[in-house]
């Protein structure tokens, strides 16, 4: 109770707290009998921002130093983006498990540079996509980094403010593999 900061309430009737209390202490009640084994379904959906990283950061930590295994179910992947494994269901059915980057490999999706510029158009100049106003945007293949398109715009004497690549978070991986999995045939709608 105190590592979830829910020690002020150990003298109240559970039906006058808040919801996040509930469901702190519902998480130290399933802990009391040390189990091997913790099943979360949701925890995180009825909790504020600061309550879901106090009780992520708290799973981290009594996992490790319990060496407990933690499994939760959670509509939302961004959820679950501090997780070391995970699987993805769709229609029942598990349709790929491993770690993030056996995932983000599975899924297809490339990592993404991107280049402000406002001086060049670098679409025209390098062929990059243009995402919006000043900022251009290139898919990179396994082999290829930020750094050859930033030399080729330097060439060119672009003036650039920002670069940087972007990885695909949970969220992107997990719906383009339950899109390709469709397409397969491997799960059901």
């Amino acid at each position: 109770m105190h590592e979830l900061n829910v020690w002020h309430t150990h003298d109240k009737k559970l039906c006058d707290l808040d919801t996040s209390s509930k469901i702190k202490l519902s998480i130290a009640r399933a802990l009391l009998s040390k189990p091997e084994l913790l099943i979360l379904d949701e925890p995180f959906s009825k909790l504020n921002r600061g309550s879901q990283e106090e009780v992520k950061n708290f799973i981290t930590e009594i996992a490790q130093k319990e060496n407990l295994t933690v499994i939760i179910c959670s509509e939302f992947p961004e959820d679950l983006s501090f997780c070391d494994k995970y699987a993805i269901l769709n229609g029942g059915k598990c349709i790929i498990s491993g770690d993030f980057t056996a995932l983000e490999k599975a899924s297809g999706i490339k990592k993404t540079a991107f280049i402000k510029c406002e001086n060049r158009d670098l679409s025209k100049d390098l062929g990059m996509k243009k995402e919006s106003n000043f900022v251009y945007t290139q898919t990179l293949d396994e082999n290829e980094k930020i750094g050859n398109l930033i030399k080729s715009a330097a060439l060119i004497d672009a003036d650039i403010t920002e670069a940087g690549i972007r990885n695909p978070d949970l969220n992107e991986i997990c719906n383009k593999i339950i899109e390709i999995s469709k397409k397969e045939g491997r799960s059901e709608e």
